[in-house]
């Protein structure tokens, strides 16, 4: 049994991982659209911590770099309590190229990049509900 060739994949959701793949999957040649139920880009959450491997992923879909250039970069942190006083500090992973984590805000940058990279290079249809019966 052979094969049809994968030319146009529906992604549901458009959201961080909806436009990660589309973004990938656009990078290997195929077309995608985004059905997304929001009709407003409405982001929840403050941010996103990016640990090294998270960024190397983001490497791969070209968006890296703006996440370093709009988030802050640190080798690690600490958790204190009330007072202020350390009562842990969690080693960071270490990769080569890439800080211990990147914080970024979701609302202003990561999100916003990703959908503005993908609305200029691909498909996105904002509002959408899908009637599974159709498909």
């Amino acid at each position: 049994m052979s094969q049809l060739p994968i030319t146009r994949v529906l992604i549901v959701g458009g959201g961080i991982g909806g436009l990660a793949t589309a973004i990938a999957l656009g990078k290997l040649g195929i077309k995608t659209e985004i059905a997304e139920v929001k009709q407003d880009w409405q982001v929840y959450g403050v941010g996103i911590f990016q640990p090294p491997n998270a960024l190397r992923a983001l490497n791969e879909l070209n968006v890296a770099k703006r996440c370093l250039e709009e988030g802050y970069s640190f080798e690690g942190m600490a958790y204190c309590d009330a007072e202020g006083n350390r009562f842990a500090e969690p080693e960071s992973p270490k990769i080569a190229g890439y800080p211990g984590l990147n914080v970024i805000s979701r609302k202003n940058s990561m999100i916003f990049f990703l959908k503005r990279h993908c609305l200029t290079t691909r498909q996105c249809e904002w509002g959408q509900q899908l009637n599974l019966s159709t498909i």
